[in-house]
């Protein structure tokens, strides 16, 4: 294990000036039926087959970091040419990080165990997840988004819309969210996942919305449910109370006001578990933390460093400055002018040196390795940082991954393709935990071609024929490998 080491610090002015304010769940009574347009599955399966973290708690239950000695754990590289961050989170035993920052979707899964990586396409248009990892929150590249119970995979409730900004799923997975780009304001959907009914409301989200780029506009429920939150590029802070819809604002950096391509004032926005309050960096190079109650600012400022990425390449340009807290909300991360993640709370605060890229992907000028997402895991004592190059994977003391036996692989052997010759196959895996990577695909011709996408095999262009296929599959605490005889069939 590459023994990095972080620089003390003093603690920090934000714990001394917030309070940890706890609050119980608080869902609406929603009883308007979902708008034109949007899709109600048949035979959806309700939320009480899908149990939420009140019913059923996660496999790691956050405790406080007492002392912030944290070390590098893994890392990674890859040459990259275009970083637009859409899914970086742990599993829910903590045993895989899903860094989500390529292009369309593309990313990579790093096994906490034993540091290896791999493209599984499990987070695949991923965008949300509840804290227990029961419900998912998914965007369509040829337009639309949908929620999606991850235990069957059936989709919950789902929108054909092709100007999806932002979609999410509450912490307790009882609420969804969606917010859709119009020309003159944006359309927040809300859906009761529990009833799977609607309630929309027009806000002047403020121009750009830029739908295409899925880091301009963030969103994202407290804990308790109580409050929505959203920014875009523009600069503006929105609070949506989500039983009586009231909406507050507040411009926490300042404000965009042309329709600028590159540049965001609002660079992250996290809110604190546990707490009405939210926390945003900007481009004025600080942190500030905010009262959704009455959007009032709490404490003093935290110098932050923000970066433009993307400057070299064809892909969008934007600044990025990330924060992230801990599920207790005890625990801050963000990042330093220097490009270096600071890691605080009232141990005091350390700071986790970036690794350096190799220096040929440094040439030509081309983006620093710099942090561009930072996601801690369910057990508060893992942090997950998605670098410009790469990814990493810090642990403070106390870091454990849950284990279990083995996981079972079960694929039809019949495959019915349709006349183009394509097919989709569910793959059924049997885990402990609610999600697990499908890490490699091995097969005895290169005819048919085929892939997995969320959970699925997919063929296409193939014809009738036997194929061998072995897949090996990964959740976070045990791997297996299976091989199977598939029969396709016209």
């Amino acid at each position: 294990m590459p023994t990095t080491q972080p620089s003390l610090i003093t603690i920090p002015a934000w714990i001394v000036a917030s309070s940890l304010v706890l609050f119980g769940s608080a869902c609406a009574d929603i009883d308007t039926p979902p708008s034109e347009g949007w899709v109600v599955a048949d035979e959806t399966p309700t939320m009480e087959a899908v149990a939420s973290p009140v019913d059923q708690p996660p496999t790691i239950r956050p405790t406080t970091i007492e002392r912030l000695d944290c070390e590098l754990e893994t890392s990674t590289f890859g040459e990259t040419w275009w970083v637009e961050p859409h899914f970086n989170q742990f599993s829910a035993n903590e045993g895989l990080y899903f860094a989500g920052s390529g292009y369309a979707g593309d990313g990579s899964t790093i096994s906490v165990a034993d540091g290896s990586t791999f493209s599984s396409n499990t987070a695949n248009g991923l965008r949300s997840v509840d804290d227990a990892w029961k419900v998912g929150a998914f965007v369509d590249y040829q337009g639309g988004a949908r929620i999606v119970d991850l235990a069957s995979r059936a989709t919950l409730v789902s929108t054909t819309s092709p100007h999806i900004a932002a979609v999410r799923v509450s912490p307790d997975g009882k609420q969804a969210a969606f917010i859709t780009c119009g020309e003159d304001s944006s359309l927040i959907t809300l859906v009761d996942l529990v009833t799977i009914t609607s309630r929309e409301l027009e806000v002047d989200l403020g121009s750009p919305c830029y739908s295409w780029a899925p880091t301009r506009t963030q969103a994202g429920f407290t804990s308790d449910g109580r409050f929505l939150v959203a920014t875009t590029a523009s600069g503006t802070l929105w609070s949506i109370n989500t039983d009586t819809l009231a909406v507050q604002s507040v411009e926490p950096h300042g404000r965009l006001d042309d329709e600028a391509l590159y540049g965001t004032i609002v660079s992250d926005m996290r809110v604190r578990p546990g707490t009405h309050e939210v926390a945003t960096t900007g481009v004025d190079g600080t942190l500030r933390r905010w009262s959704l109650d009455d959007m009032s600012k709490i404490g003093d400022d935290i110098e932050v460093g923000y970066f433009r990425i993307n400057e070299y390449t064809y892909a969008p340009q934007y600044d990025v400055s990330p924060v992230a807290f801990t599920p207790d909300g005890v625990t801050m991360a963000y990042v330093n002018r220097d490009g270096d993640v600071v890691v605080s709370n009232s141990a005091g605060s350390s700071v986790l040196p970036s690794p350096a890229a190799p220096p040929e992907y440094l040439e030509y000028g081309r983006t620093a390795n710099i942090p561009v997402t930072l996601s801690f895991g369910p057990s508060g004592r893992r942090l997950g940082v998605s670098y410009y190059w790469g990814a990493g994977i810090w642990g403070c003391p106390g870091a454990a991954i849950a284990r279990r036996g083995s996981v079972e692989i079960d694929v039809p052997a019949v495959v019915q393709l349709d006349e183009r010759g394509y097919a989709t196959v569910p793959i059924s895996v049997s885990s402990g935990h609610p999600v697990v990577a499908i890490r490699a695909v091995t097969r005895d011709s290169e005819a048919p071609t085929f892939a997995i996408d969320n959970g699925q095999l997919m063929f296409w262009n193939a014809t009738a024929s036997e194929q061998v296929v072995t897949l090996e599959a990964d959740d976070g605490s045990a791997r297996s490998q299976v091989t199977v005889r598939l029969r396709l069939i016209q």
